[in-house]
C-alpha cells in the first residue's frame, strides 16, 4: 500500500471513529471559538458534559457563554437570597433581614469587599478565569436580548469564596452559642446549626473494592436549588492537570473532582470556634481545584494543603492510585507561614488505625481496617480537636458511625464494586430502590428517613470517583433519575 493511500485511510477511519463518539455524546452548543461544548449525556434528564479547553480567561468565557443563564442566577441577589434561606430560614428574626433588599444587599456589598482582599491568595489563572465567565455569560445573554442582571467578577468571587468568607465569622460564634445550654443548643440545631453541617464520604483502597483499584465517594449534601442544574465539567487547560467535575454552573472552584493523574478530593464542613477571618486564603473550593490543577498524589496535596491559608476548618476527603486520606484541616493564624501554624492540621491515612486514641469531646476513630476511611463533619485527631477547639454535633457522628458500619460490612463480604460504592454514597436515599432505605443508623433512625422530606429531589451531589479508570459517577437533580457518567 502506498503511504499516502495508508495515511488516507487511517483519516478517514480516524473521522469516523470522532464522528460517531461526537454522535454518542450530541452536541447542544459550542463556545464561539469552537474549543468549547456542551454535550447531552443524558437529555431527557438534564445531565449535560460541558468541555473548556484553552488558558483560564478562554475557559471561562467558553463557561459563561453556555451557561449564561445559569451563571446569571449565581450571581443574582435571589441565588445569595435563596442559599441564606436554606441555611438560616428556621430564624425568624434572620428571615426579616434577609427578605428587607435595605439590609441584605449591604451584608452582600461587606461579602464583595472581604472577597476583593482575600484576592491576592487566587491564582491568577482563576481570576482570569472568573472574568472570562462574567464576560462571556454577558455577551451570549445580550447577543439574545436578555437582560444580564447582577453578573459581575465581585459576584462570582463572592459565589466561590462565600463558605469560607461567612463561616470564618459565624463559626466564632454558632459554635460558642452551642456550648450555652441543652435548650439552646437544640434550638440552635434546629434552626441554623444542623443544617449547615452536612456532607460524608470514604475512601476504599484495591485491597477493600472489587475493581482492583481505589474508590472514592463523596456526598456533597447542599442545596437542591444550588445543585440541580449541575454539569460535569472538563477542564482542559493549557497549565496544570486535566480536571473532571460534576460542578455548579458560575464556580471556578470544586466541590468534587478527579484529574488526569486519578487524584481525587472534595470536601465536608466542620464546626470549630478558631478561624482566621484575616487569613482566609482562597476558600476550600478555590483550593481543591488549585490543588488537584497542580499535584498528582495525596501526599503531596496533603504538605501543599498543610501550608496554605486558610480561615475556616474544613475536613477534605482524598485519594489518588495508591492510597487515601483525610485532611483535618484547621484554620491557620499566619496562612502557614510560620511552624506553630501547622498544629492545627494533621491528616488521617488510609491505614492510620488508632482506635486507642484518647477520647476528645466523645468522638474517636472506629475504623479498625486499613482497607477503608471514612469522613463526615468531625475532626477524629485529638490533638486537631484541640487546637482547633472543635465540635461534633449529634447528627455528623450519627452518620460517620452508620457509615463506617455500611462500608466495612461491604469491605468485608467480599469487596465494593463500583454498583456497591454508589449505593453507598446513596445510602441516604429515600426511595424504595435504596438497599439502605430500611437500614437503621446509629441513632435508631431509619437511613431512608433522612430525606424523607426531599421529595424525591437530590440536596446537593453524590458522587464516585473509580480512580484507576478515571471514571466519575455522578447523581444530582432528582433520586429517580440515572447516574450521569463521564470518563477522562
Amino acid at each position: 500500500m502506498k503511504k499516502g493511500s495508508f495515511l488516507a485511510g487511517t483519516a478517514v477511519l480516524f473521522l469516523f471513529i470522532f464522528s460517531f463518539s461526537v454522535q454518542a455524546l450530541e452536541i447542544v452548543d459550542r463556545s464561539p471559538d469552537g474549543k468549547g461544548y456542551k454535550a447531552a449525556l443524558d437529555k431527557a434528564h438534564n445531565k449535560y458534559l460541558v468541555h473548556l479547553q484553552g488558558n483560564g480567561r478562554k475557559m471561562g468565557y467558553q463557561h459563561g457563554w453556555m451557561l449564561a443563564d445559569d451563571v446569571k442566577y449565581i450571581c443574582s441577589y435571589q441565588f445569595y437570597r435563596d442559599t441564606a434561606m436554606a441555611f438560616l430560614g428556621g430564624d425568624p428574626k434572620l428571615v426579616s433581614v434577609i427578605k428587607n433588599d435595605i439590609l441584605f444587599k449591604p451584608i452582600i456589598a461587606a461579602l464583595v469587599a472581604d472577597a476583593r482582599r482575600l484576592s491576592p491568595y487566587i491564582p491568577q489563572e482563576f481570576a482570569d478565569e472568573m472574568r472570562g465567565i462574567r464576560d462571556g455569560a454577558k455577551a451570549r445573554l445580550q447577543s439574545e436580548g436578555k437582560d444580564v442582571g447582577e453578573i459581575s467578577y465581585d459576584h462570582l468571587l463572592v459565589s466561590n469564596m462565600a463558605f469560607d468568607l461567612v463561616l470564618s465569622v459565624a463559626y466564632r460564634i454558632i459554635v460558642k452559642d452551642l456550648k450555652v445550654s441543652a435548650e439552646e443548643e437544640k434550638k440552635i440545631r434546629n434552626n441554623v446549626y444542623q443544617n449547615m453541617h452536612m456532607c460524608d464520604g470514604f475512601v476504599i483502597n484495591k485491597a477493600g473494592t472489587t475493581t482492583g483499584g481505589v474508590m472514592m465517594g463523596r456526598s456533597f449534601m447542599n442545596l437542591w436549588s444550588m445543585c440541580k442544574n449541575t454539569v460535569i465539567m472538563n477542564y482542559n487547560p493549557t497549565y496544570g492537570h486535566r480536571i473532571i467535575s460534576p460542578n455548579i454552573p458560575g464556580f471556578t472552584g470544586i466541590a468534587v473532582g478527579m484529574n488526569d493523574a486519578g487524584l481525587s478530593m472534595g470536601m465536608d464542613m466542620v464546626p470549630a470556634e478558631e478561624t482566621s477571618v484575616v487569613f482566609s486564603g482562597k476558600g476550600c473550593l478555590l483550593l481543591t481545584r488549585y490543588l488537584l490543577s497542580k499535584h498528582s498524589n495525596v501526599r503531596d496535596a496533603v504538605d501543599d494543603m498543610d501550608h496554605s491559608a486558610r480561615g475556616v476548618p474544613w475536613i477534605y476527603i482524598m485519594a489518588d492510585a495508591g492510597t487515601g486520606a483525610v485532611a483535618e484541616a484547621g484554620a491557620n493564624t499566619w496562612g502557614g507561614k510560620f511552624p506553630w501554624d501547622h498544629a492545627t492540621f494533621g491528616a488521617r491515612f488510609i491505614d492510620w488505625v488508632d482506635t486507642n486514641a484518647p477520647r476528645k469531646n466523645g468522638v474517636q476513630q472506629i475504623e479498625n481496617d486499613p482497607r477503608y476511611i471514612v469522613a463526615s463533619n468531625h475532626f477524629i485527631m485529638p490533638n486537631i480537636i484541640i487546637e482547633n477547639r472543635a465540635k461534633a454535633i449529634e447528627d455528623s457522628t450519627n452518620r460517620y458511625n452508620t457509615l463506617v458500619r455500611l462500608v466495612g460490612d461491604k469491605v468485608t463480604g467480599g469487596g465494593v464494586s463500583i454498583e456497591d460504592g454508589k449505593q453507598l454514597v446513596n445510602y441516604l436515599c429515600p426511595l424504595d430502590y435504596n438497599i439502605y432505605k430500611n437500614t437503621t443508623m446509629y441513632n435508631g433512625n431509619k437511613c431512608g428517613d433522612f430525606y424523607k422530606s426531599s421529595q424525591g429531589k437530590v440536596d446537593g451531589i453524590r458522587a464516585l470517583l473509580d480512580v484507576p479508570n478515571r471514571r466519575v459517577y455522578a447523581m444530582y437533580g432528582n433520586y429517580s433519575d440515572p447516574w450521569a457518567v463521564f470518563q477522562l
